[in-house]
């Protein structure tokens, strides 16, 4: 009998382990844990760098910056031992929080700054000192802008491997603070011919809260003259990184608000501004042309002396256009590189297209 009782309470016990366990099972995951709600309007962010006077991105922050929902200024750059030196603006940063913009800065490479992607110990001394600048300037993240120009004959793959792991780093460190993480990358299809795709977008996405994609420099100052972010491939390259595994929830579309004036026929480039290229057409009487396949603005000019110029530039026209791609695929948002280049028709655009 006593054997008997001892066998049925440990039925029990058993028995209650299992209705625990399988109700545990049965309880829904934290609410942190479920997909984060997609905005019904784009996010409209602005890169800026240092300056004052017109034109600059300061002017911008100081005229326009109740625009903006976030600035992403170029304050910050890593060294190839890890180390990262920093140029903040304090009086733009204060402008950009009296505007209420959230401020996630850029960081990018140094001259010889590739090495820190080879590294281990550099990465982490970069990553910890990355992460330390969040934290001690209260930033409401930071956008990771690492770009390497292409050398004949070398592969990249470690390079694109050591990236994976710095963003891996490098959450890890600012996930804790609650800070978001963007990184910006160049277009997977008919790169920029100039630049190394050092990415693994698939991988990345999983590491990062907003990816940015750099839909601009399809020509270049190497290049022939042409367009800058011709409308065919931008859609072509929307669709190729979210078919990579990238949500389209994470992604912000990169907007050109400049163009480049070339030798006709020839490459060596020199970059202009919009707002510049417009106001010296106007004063020169010069002709905008629109080409309708690649949907941007061109225009041709002779300079003292009889050299022909050939300029080809993103227009407040040409970005709406774009802009209406991010809306159709229903991205997170447009980045537009860089506060101070556009012209009024840009930010017109911007506005009456950012609810989606």
């Amino acid at each position: 009998m006593k054997k008997f009782a001892v066998l049925l309470a440990l039925i029990i016990a058993l028995a209650g382990v299992f209705i625990s366990w399988s109700a545990r099972k049965e309880i829904p995951p934290p609410a942190d844990l479920k997909p984060e709600a997609v905005s019904s309007r784009l996010t409209l962010n602005g890169f800026y760098t240092n300056g004052r006077g017109t034109g600059s991105s300061y002017s911008f922050l100081a005229g326009r910056g109740r625009l903006l929902d976030e600035v992403s200024p170029l304050w910050y750059h890593v060294g190839g031992d890890g180390s990262l030196s920093s140029g903040v603006d304090r009086e733009a940063l204060e402008l950009a929080r009296q505007s209420g913009l959230k401020v996630i800065p850029l960081v990018a490479l140094s001259p010889g700054g590739r090495r820190v992607l080879l590294d281990p110990a550099a990465r982490k001394k970069a990553a910890a000192a990355v992460a330390g600048a969040v934290r001690e300037m209260g930033y409401d993240g930071v956008n990771i802008d690492f770009e390497l120009i292409k050398r004949p004959g070398e592969n990249y793959l470690e390079e694109k491997e050591g990236l994976t792991l710095f963003i891996s780093d490098l959450g890890q460190m600012i996930g804790p603070l609650g800070k978001r993480l963007d990184l910006c990358v160049i277009p997977p299809s008919r790169p920029p011919s100039h630049l190394v795709p050092i990415y693994d977008y698939q991988s990345l996405a999983g590491l990062v809260q907003r990816m940015v994609l750099m839909a601009y420099d399809y020509s270049h100052p190497g290049s022939d003259p042409g367009p800058i972010a011709p409308l065919p491939w931008v859609e072509e390259n929307i669709g190729s990184i979210i078919s990579l595994g990238v949500p389209a929830e994470k992604i912000s579309l990169g907007i050109a608000a400049y163009g480049y004036d070339w030798p006709a026929g020839k490459p060596g480039g020199s970059a202009r501004s919009a707002a510049e290229i417009l106001r010296a057409a106007r004063e020169g009487g010069l002709e905008v042309g629109w080409h309708d396949h690649w949907q941007e603005d061109f225009l041709t000019h002779t300079r003292p002396g009889g050299e022909p110029r050939e300029v080809w530039f993103e227009s407040g026209r040409a970005a709406a256009l774009r802009m209406d791609l991010a809306k159709k695929y229903r991205l997170a948002g447009i980045s537009v590189w860089r506060l101070g280049y556009e012209d009024d028709s840009f930010w017109e655009a911007a506005t009456q297209r950012s609810e989606r």
